[in-house]
C-alpha cells in the first residue's frame, strides 16, 4: 500500500483552483451560521500535520476559505491528496463545525495510509474535554452501538449500530446558573459520527450547547450561556517513523469564558477549575486516562 501511495503522490494532474468563499459556515446540526474568528494553526511532523481547528471552521471542503482543507492548500500549495475525497482530503478524522481542537492530517498518500494503519491498530490516542449537563458517574465506560442516519443527519444509540466505545471521567463538578454541570475528559476507542455527543446524551448528560442531541428547552437555556457546543479535542498522540508525538491544545478563549461562570461544587472541583482556566501543567497528569480501566 505504501509503494502505491508513493506513486499516487507523484500524480501530475493539477487540482482545480480554490474558490474564495465568504468566511461563514452553515452548521448542519442546528442551522446556525458560524463566523470563524481565529485562524487555524498547523505543526509539521515530516509529511504529517497536527492542526488546531478553531470553532466555526469546517474540515473537508476544498472550495471554502473557512475550511481546514482550503487552509492547507493556501499554506502548503495544491497537492493531490488535498483534492481527493476518497482519501478524505488527507484528514484522518474530523470535528463538527462548532467544536474545536486537534486534527491529524497528511500531506501525502504514504503518510495518510500510515496514519490509517495506526488508527486501526489503536495507536492514535484521542482525548476530549467536554462540559456536560449533570454530574453522572465518576468514571463510566459507554459501549452502546452508534447508528448513523443520512436522512436525519444525526446518529443514535442503537443495538443495530456500529460497535462504539467511550470512556468518560468526571474531572470537576459545579453549577452553571441553575443547572448542575461537569467537566469530563473523554477518550474514544472508536470514531463513529457524533460518537461522544450520542454517548453522553445516551447516558443522560448531553454536552452543553449541543442543539442536535438535547431538547429544545435545554438548547434554549444553553444558547444563553454557551457560545457553541462545549466539546474540545485537547490531546492527540500518534507515531511518526520511530518517534511518538503527544500534542496538547489548551481550552480556547470562548470555553474559558464559560468556565469562569461555573460555581464549583466542592473544594476539589474549585482547585481543578482554576487549573483548567489557567491551564496549569500539573493538571495534565490528572486528566490523563492512561491508567484507567480501558479494556473489555
Amino acid at each position: 500500500m505504501l509503494w502505491g501511495s508513493r506513486w499516487m503522490d507523484g500524480e501530475t494532474s493539477q487540482p482545480s483552483a480554490v474558490q474564495e468563499a465568504p468566511m461563514r459556515v452553515q452548521d448542519r446540526d442546528c442551522g446556525r451560521i458560524w463566523v470563524p474568528r481565529d485562524p487555524p494553526e498547523a505543526l509539521h511532523f515530516d509529511e504529517k500535520l497536527m492542526i488546531f481547528k478553531p470553532s466555526g471552521w469546517e474540515v473537508e471542503n476544498p472550495s471554502g476559505s473557512s475550511s481546514l482543507c482550503a487552509f492547507l492548500i493556501r499554506i502548503l500549495g495544491p497537492r493531490p491528496i488535498f483534492q481527493d475525497a476518497r482519501a478524505t482530503f488527507g484528514f484522518l478524522h474530523r470535528l463538527d463545525v462548532p467544536s474545536s481542537g486537534l486534527i491529524l492530517a497528511a500531506c501525502s498518500y504514504e503518510s495518510y495510509y500510515d496514519l490509517r494503519v495506526q488508527l486501526a491498530n489503536g495507536d492514535v490516542l484521542r482525548e476530549y474535554l467536554v462540559l456536560c449537563h449533570g454530574f453522572g458517574s465518576a468514571l463510566s465506560v459507554i459501549s452502546s452501538g452508534v447508528l448513523w442516519s443520512d436522512a436525519g443527519g444525526r446518529s443514535r444509540a442503537s443495538g443495530r449500530g456500529k460497535p462504539s466505545r467511550s470512556v468518560v471521567k468526571n474531572w470537576a463538578l459545579g453549577y452553571l446558573t441553575t443547572s448542575s454541570c461537569s467537566w469530563a475528559v473523554v477518550r474514544i476507542a472508536t470514531g463513529r459520527r457524533h460518537q461522544i455527543r450520542v454517548h453522553l446524551a445516551f447516558e443522560g448528560r448531553p454536552s452543553y450547547g449541543d442543539a442536535m442531541y438535547t431538547t429544545a428547552a435545554t438548547n434554549e437555556f444553553d444558547w444563553h450561556v454557551c457560545p457553541r457546543n462545549m466539546l474540545h479535542r485537547h490531546h492527540l498522540r500518534f507515531f511518526d517513523s520511530d518517534s511518538r508525538h503527544s500534542v496538547i491544545a489548551p481550552l480556547p478563549s470562548d470555553m474559558v469564558g464559560v468556565l469562569s461562570k461555573i460555581v464549583p461544587k466542592d473544594s476539589a472541583s474549585k482547585e481543578r477549575l482554576q487549573k483548567l482556566q489557567s491551564w496549569k501543567a500539573e493538571m495534565l497528569e490528572e486528566l490523563d486516562l492512561e491508567n484507567e480501566e480501558f479494556s473489555e
